[in-house]
Parts: C-alpha cells; sequence; structure tokens
C-alpha cells in the first residue's frame, strides 16, 4: 500500500479553506477514480471535502440588551463546541459592524423584531442557504408583557421552517403566560421546531402540560459559559478611567444592575416600547413604579451605610424604551450617598468588558436577571429581587435561594433589614457561597455541552462537487 500523498491545507481550487486527512489511498487500475477513506477524496472527475457547517442564529435583542449579549456570546461558544470553531455562524444586529468585532461572527443588518417585509426576505432566504437554523437565549415566549409579539413570533418561526425544516429553539425560557390564547400560540409555535431546548426544568415543564408535540428538553442559560480575559480588564479599566471612574473606585464597589418595574400593562396587546408612545396611551400602576425607584434607592443607602463602599451602577438594557441609563440616574439622585454612586455611561464597553467590570466588583445586587447571572459566572456575590421566575430559578439552580426575594418586597420598608442582613451574610461568606456556586456551574456547563452533543444531529460534513 502506498504511503499517502501530503495534501496543502489550502485548496485555493475550491474556494475555501478545507481541513484534509487521509489514511488509506487504494489506488483502482483502469479508473481515473483515487478512492481514499478518510476525510477526503480527490479525483479528477470531482471530489469530496470538508465543509464549515452555516448555521443562522435567530439571537435575542443583544444589539441593545448587555444580558442578551452575554446570552448570544454564550451559545457561539457552545455551537462552536458541537460543530466546531469553523462553523460560519450569522447573527442579526441593528449594529452589524460593532457586534462583529465583538461577537467574531457575520451579522445580517436587521433587528432582531424587525417588521420590514425585506428583512423577512432576506433572513428566509439565508435560512435555506445554511444547515441549521438555531432561535434562542433569552424568552421570547411568554404573554405578560403583551401577546403581539407571540403572533409575530409565531408566523416568523413558521415561516423559517417551511424553507429549513432543521429549526431548533436553544435554551429559551418561557415566560409568565396567563392566557389560553397565549399558550395555544406558544405551543403552535414550540411545535414548528424540531427539537426545543429550555433553560430551566419548569419553562420544558410547562411546555409538556400545554401539549407540545416536539421533544422538549431542559437545560440552562447558555450565559453561564461566558469567562473574562486579562485583555478584556485592561481595556475596561481604560474605558472607565476616562470616565472618571478609577480602579480603586471600582474595587472597592458593590455592582448593581436595577431595571423599571410597575410601568405597563400585564398581558396587553401591544408591547410596551410601542404602547407608551401612542398619545392616548397612560402608564399603568404609576404609584408603584415610582414608589420603587424611592424604596431601593433607600435600600442602596443603607448598603453603602453597613458596607461602606461605593456603587457602581450598571445599566444593563440600552434601549431607550427601556431607559435603563435614565433609571440609574433617577436612583442616584434620589440618594443620600450620591456622591459615592457612579453610572456607567453609555454603551462602549464590549460583552467581554462588561463582564471584567462585573468580576471587579466587590459583590452584585440585581434586578435584570443576567447581571447577577454575570456576577455568578465571575464568583462575586450576588443578591438578585426577581421580577418574574426566571430570576428565582437560577438561584435555586445555584442552591443560593436565600439571597434572591421578589422585587415587591422592595416596596415594603420593613422587609429591608431583612435584605441587608442577607447581603451582610452573602459578604461574611463570600468565599464559600462562590465555590459552592462555581462547583454547581461547572455541572451545568458540562451538562450543556453534553445535552447538544448527544442530542443535535451531526453536521453535514461533506459535500459532492462534480
Amino acid at each position: 500500500m502506498p504511503t499517502p500523498m501530503p495534501l496543502p491545507m489550502h485548496c485555493g481550487g475550491f474556494g475555501t479553506n478545507l481541513r484534509l486527512k487521509l489514511t488509506q489511498c487504494n489506488p483502482q487500475p483502469n479508473s481515473a477514480v483515487r478512492r481514499c477513506s478518510g476525510q477526503l477524496s480527490l479525483n479528477v472527475i470531482g471530489s469530496t471535502y470538508l465543509m464549515a457547517t452555516k448555521i443562522l442564529l435567530l439571537n435575542s435583542d443583544s444589539p441593545f440588551n448587555r444580558g442578551d449579549r452575554a446570552i448570544l456570546a454564550g451559545n457561539i461558544t457552545l455551537l462552536k463546541q458541537q460543530f466546531g470553531d469553523d462553523s460560519q455562524i450569522t447573527a442579526l444586529s441593528n449594529f452589524p459592524e460593532r457586534d462583529q468585532r465583538w461577537f467574531g461572527i457575520e451579522f445580517l443588518n436587521m433587528g432582531v423584531q424587525s417588521l420590514s417585509p425585506i428583512d423577512l426576505l432576506i433572513l428566509l432566504r439565508k435560512a435555506a442557504a445554511v444547515d441549521f437554523v438555531f432561535w434562542g437565549g433569552g424568552e421570547f415566549l411568554k404573554d405578560y408583557t403583551n401577546k403581539l409579539g407571540l403572533l409575530y413570533w409565531w408566523l416568523k418561526i413558521r415561516l423559517l421552517s417551511w424553507v429549513n425544516p432543521k429549526l431548533f429553539g436553544l435554551f429559551q425560557g418561557i415566560g409568565p403566560t396567563h392566557s389560553q390564547f397565549g399558550r395555544g400560540l406558544i405551543r403552535r409555535t414550540v411545535d414548528c421546531c424540531s427539537l426545543f431546548f429550555t433553560r430551566d426544568q419548569e419553562s420544558a415543564d410547562k411546555l409538556t402540560q400545554w401539549g407540545c408535540r416536539t421533544p422538549i428538553l431542559a437545560g440552562f442559560d447558555p450565559a453561564i459559559v461566558c469567562q473574562p480575559t486579562p485583555t478584556d480588564t485592561e481595556s475596561m479599566l481604560n474605558k472607565l478611567q476616562s470616565s472618571g471612574i478609577s480602579r480603586s473606585d471600582l474595587n472597592n464597589s458593590i455592582g448593581i444592575g436595577p431595571r423599571h418595574w410597575f410601568h405597563y400593562q400585564n398581558s396587553g396587546w401591544l408591547p410596551h416600547k410601542y404602547r407608551h408612545k401612542l398619545p392616548w396611551s397612560r402608564k399603568i400602576d404609576p404609584k408603584a413604579a415610582s414608589q420603587l425607584i424611592e424604596e431601593f434607592a433607600h435600600y442602596l443607602d443603607q448598603l453603602v451605610d453597613q458596607q461602606q463602599r461605593n456603587l457602581i451602577l450598571l445599566p444593563m438594557h440600552m434601549a431607550s424604551s427601556e431607559n435603563d441609563q435614565g433609571l440609574c440616574h433617577q436612583l442616584r439622585d434620589a440618594m443620600e450617598h450620591k456622591h459615592r454612586v457612579h453610572v456607567i455611561e453609555g454603551d462602549e464597553l464590549s460583552p467581554s468588558e462588561c463582564l471584567a467590570l462585573i468580576a471587579h466588583t466587590r459583590a452584585f445586587v440585581g434586578m435584570r436577571l443576567h447581571s447577577t447571572i454575570l456576577a455568578t459566572v465571575t464568583e462575586t456575590p450576588a443578591q438578585v429581587f426577581y421580577y418574574v421566575d426566571k430570576g428565582r430559578i437560577y438561584f435555586e439552580q445555584l442552591g443560593l435561594s436565600g439571597f434572591s426575594a421578589p422585587i415587591e418586597s422592595l416596596l415594603e420598608r420593613q422587609q429591608h433589614p431583612k435584605h441587608l442582613a442577607a447581603f451582610q451574610q452573602l459578604m461574611e461568606q463570600g468565599d464559600s457561597v462562590c465555590h459552592q456556586s462555581q462547583q454547581v456551574l461547572t455541572q451545568m456547563r458540562q451538562q450543556l455541552t453534553s445535552i447538544l452533543a448527544e442530542h443535535l444531529p451531526d453536521s453535514p460534513t461533506t459535500e459532492q462537487h462534480r
């Protein structure tokens, strides 16, 4: 048997970079074809070679939401672990050049929830051209904020499943859903997928109870696979120093990830980002919404008194409709210790730099779920005030439910001492708490990788060219 002839790593004749590995070659007399077992066979008539897997990833609101950026980064990592580092992943963004620089993948220039028919045609064409479509991260499916979004996603996912049936739901949470209409539409949307992964068991149980026919598999939030690097830390510190926040300010700080709440109609039809622009719209329960700002500012003042540390207020959702940036300034203005409060301005921090910032704080208090997820993955002690079940569920997964409480409890000032006592316990037991959570997170990451490897189809790695 002859020794296989070495082949170059770059085959320009095929217009692509190929991974080549020949193990046995058996020349056949009187034939122009040379059949080879292995990953590549070449002949004068045709060729079979290893192709990079092409993936369309329908991401959540990562163009504007720092938490959804962490989800996107985690999903990219998981998909590359499954299909190879050379996988060609395409996602969606209003800022494709910026996000390509941040995430290292291709982006179509469109919003995640674009209403443009032209964008839809471009998206369908892209979906038809890839090997797999993954839809996920975040919490698309719920009706506690609005019902119209469910119609949007049902129609979009139905069309995508027609052009590419290899469509998978990827580690989504199923939010509070109060209506039979909402549950039925979620069921129909999920059944457009070949397989649907949730980020927690409660979400999987909901879909099963609502009669979904598509196989449902429970996993975890993909943001848990994110990790900061020393390079991210240095660039983050340089950006903060230009904003007047020194390294010592940051190292002696408690991070805060706030959000508005009680400001929209539960289970209405229009999303808040559209409804609040209508001339006849009115705020729902503005007293509770403004009271939350007042009471949370009071809690933060007590936290400064207790810990004698600075506060770093980190806006997580940068869209004007959510206005986390404005909320941070409202909180600072309402506090007595406003001189000890810094607000992270603008949207210049990359996802990895944002993670590095959180890692430099001594502890973190979040209302936005992913601000506290990022704290836990950086071994930063975290306390969450959850507005829906996803915050409670994540802290239960880590065995940290004693450091979580419903956001409504902040409205009752008599409960603040209990929350402060829990935070003091968190600071005193920080090392052991973080050690425990890291052990659980390691297991969760391993399970995420194994669940994809076990249940996703193999990559279509070979193509025939004639």
